[in-house]
């Protein structure tokens, strides 16, 4: 298949499974979390139904807590936004309000870091904002290089020297192993190792190397020549070493068909 299309295909699957709902099947060692749970830096938006001064926008100090307008200092950590509006409303019913009507909503997430590392698009740190699964994590990311990838996602939850190891294929098709994340999550797309295949041939880039892999199976991983390839000369850079390749010879099996080693350039 066409590197372009398959790149395509990839994106489109991730985009259908973040909107879709989701279909998880747990792996050994993660539980699924359903709730965000708030925590130090995110911003609350506080509204007490026509009670100005009581409403607001209140960020989750280091200790996890908030000072509010009348209730005073509130535990809001590792809580959700709903148990939150119910504590504030009964405190306010008490001692303050006749039938308050509480709202709590999360105007900015700032507590939930996760990590996305390896053969995405766009590695880097993301802040979790609600319920949010693999998936959503790895379109968020620019979607999974695929033919650079080992078809691989390994999952490292903060607190546990066990890392999971998810496959590629039945997460994109079907949603196996799209987990819930939580906040210090460490995703991880291992890369292979690969060789490079440019000028003419059909699907010029980067080809997955295998231990073995010679210049002929490398052309034809890549689609094979184009119409008009000066096959006499090919060459293969390693290192700082140009190494001529008479490709013509090699193909008629007339010259040795050379082993190609990770990283080389054909």
């Amino acid at each position: 298949m066409n590197r372009g299309l398959l790149w395509l295909l990839c994106m489109t699957l991730l985009m259908i499974a973040a909107v879709l709902p989701t279909s998880v099947q747990a792996q050994d060692g993660l539980p699924q979390s359903q709730a965000y749970l708030l925590g130090t830096g995110d911003v609350l938006e506080v509204r007490v139904w026509d009670e100005e001064d009581l409403s607001g926008d209140f960020t989750i100090g280091v200790s996890g807590t908030v000072d509010l307008p009348l209730v005073g200092v509130l535990n809001v950590g590792g809580r959700s936004v709903e148990a939150v509006a119910e504590e504030l409303q009964a405190r306010l019913e008490k001692d303050y309000l006749v039938e308050p009507q509480v709202t709590v909503n999360v105007k900015t997430h700032a507590s939930q870091p996760v990590l996305v590392q390896g053969a995405v698009r766009k590695p880097n740190r993301y802040i979790l904002s609600g319920r949010t699964t693999l998936l959503e994590i790895l379109a968020e990311a620019g979607g999974v290089v695929v033919e650079k990838s080992s078809q691989e996602i390994h999952l490292k939850r903060e607190g546990s020297e066990d890392t999971v190891v998810i496959r590629l294929e039945p997460l994109m098709s079907g949603g196996t192993g799209n987990v819930v994340l939580q906040s210090g999550d460490v995703i991880y797309v291992p890369e292979n190792e690969v060789v490079y295949v440019s000028g003419q041939v059909v699907n010029p880039g980067a080809v997955i190397w295998r231990d073995g892999m010679t210049i002929v199976q490398a052309v034809t991983e890549a689609g094979g020549t184009s119409p008009g390839a000066n096959l006499r000369k090919a060459y293969v850079l390693r290192g700082g070493d140009r190494i001529e390749i008479n490709l013509k010879r090699v193909i008629r099996g007339t010259a040795e068909d050379i082993l190609l080693f990770a990283g080389d350039q054909l």
